[in-house]
């Protein structure tokens, strides 16, 4: 097991992001290859054992006037939970090592079972669900809307939308969300500005915030997340008919068997595919929890 910590002087030592800039200094896609090698060396796919790590998400993480890119990787095991693997990339291009801990003695070395192999699919519909307003919300991206956005190819450094017209359209949508708030008291702050990855090199960016009563620390935050499509489109959130059905005591509820992969690579055949099996593979995206 792993434990990633970063300094205030190591972030401090990093270059900033200015406003002006359309994008971080460090691109996301160096950000990527750094963590695929660290990821390499610390963890083994074992297709023998069913053991397949994968990209969750690459992710901007603000920490006061500083940023720097989280990348997380997932694995199934055999009771459809999920591990993970979190590495920090500075905006110096400095990966910050992991450290490691050990494993208690009634841990088994079998929590790394997998279900399946390859990069998250592109699903029929993909659901990302928000809790505000004393309402849980939902806002569902289509197989049609994924393969309607340009791809991010590998030999690219940045996304075709970037980071910070990812964020203006965000900070658009939650102005016009909360525009008619009960909760005038909620102090709303930036958690991350995520990349998602799907098939056939499908991207979109999700931008979360936390709104907390009256800046306190305690208690469980509101948690608005803002989809952003590589096209520039915002997917705007629907509130749910049964709230509370995603949530248990306002907590998201675990990822169902399903949210690991299918392998293949190309949209189109992907969506055929998820079409014809009658809506199997749906994707759920929860909110995370407070840290």
């Amino acid at each position: 097991m792993f434990s990633t910590e970063i300094s205030w002087e190591a972030l401090d030592g990093s270059p900033p992001w200015r406003e002006s800039e359309p994008n971080p200094p460090f691109p996301a896609r160096k950000a990527l290859k750094l963590a695929e090698k660290e990821k390499s060396r610390l963890v083994k796919d074992s297709p023998q054992h069913g053991i397949f790590w994968y990209l969750d998400k690459v992710r901007l993480r603000p920490w006061e006037d500083h940023w720097y890119w989280e990348i997380s990787y997932k694995v199934h095991y055999d009771r459809d939970e999920l591990y993970g693997l979190t590495l920090a990339v500075l905006l110096d291009g400095t990966l910050v090592q992991p450290r490691e801990y050990g494993i208690r003695d009634d841990e088994s070395p079998s929590i790394y079972w997998a279900t399946r192999p390859g990069t998250p699919s592109l699903p029929v519909r993909e659901k990302v669900y928000s809790s505000f307003n004393g309402r849980d919300f939902v806002t569902t991206i289509s197989c049609e809307m994924l393969r309607r956005s340009p791809p991010w190819r590998p030999n690219e450094a940045n996304p075709p939308l970037s980071a910070r017209k990812a964020l203006a359209l965000a900070e658009r949508e939650k102005a016009r969300l909360l525009r008619s708030s009960a909760d005038r008291d909620t102090l709303w702050s930036l958690e991350g500005i995520s990349l998602v990855p799907r098939a056939g090199d499908r991207w979109y960016w999700v931008i979360e915030y936390w709104g907390r009563p009256g800046g306190a620390l305690g208690g469980l935050p509101s948690i608005l997340n803002v989809v952003v499509l590589m096209d520039g489109t915002v997917v705007p959130p629907k509130g749910l008919r049964h709230p509370g059905s995603r949530f248990t005591n306002g907590r998201a509820a675990p990822p169902r068997e399903g949210n690991g992969a299918s392998g293949s690579n190309d949209a189109n055949e992907t969506c055929q595919k998820k079409r014809g099996s009658g809506g199997a593979g749906q994707n759920d995206h929860l909110p995370n929890q407070p840290r």
